[in-house]
């Protein structure tokens, strides 16, 4: 077990990766969603692009993208090795 910070603001959603056991997403009050491997209880990204908080999230079923809704009225649909599409 271990502990895992980086968000400057609250944390709203968490989501694991459907593919990666080990990968984890969390959603924020920061506007930004971070990309975490549970193993290490290191930041792996910092997913950046909306304007306000981020409220939700879901990752496709292969695990390759991530769909983020916000406050800022905005989806996004992130390729985590690429970042936002």
């Amino acid at each position: 077990s271990g502990e895992i910070k980086g968000h400057e603001r609250r944390v709203i959603d968490l989501a694991w990766n459907p593919t990666v056991d080990s990968l984890l997403a969390s959603a924020s009050h920061d506007g930004t969603v971070g990309l975490w491997d549970v193993k290490t209880c290191s930041s792996k990204l910092v997913l950046s692009g909306h304007g306000e908080a981020v409220i939700d999230q879901s990752w496709c079923q292969l695990g390759d993208r991530l769909v983020t809704s916000s406050r800022d009225k905005a989806i996004r649909i992130f390729d985590p090795r690429t970042g936002p599409s």
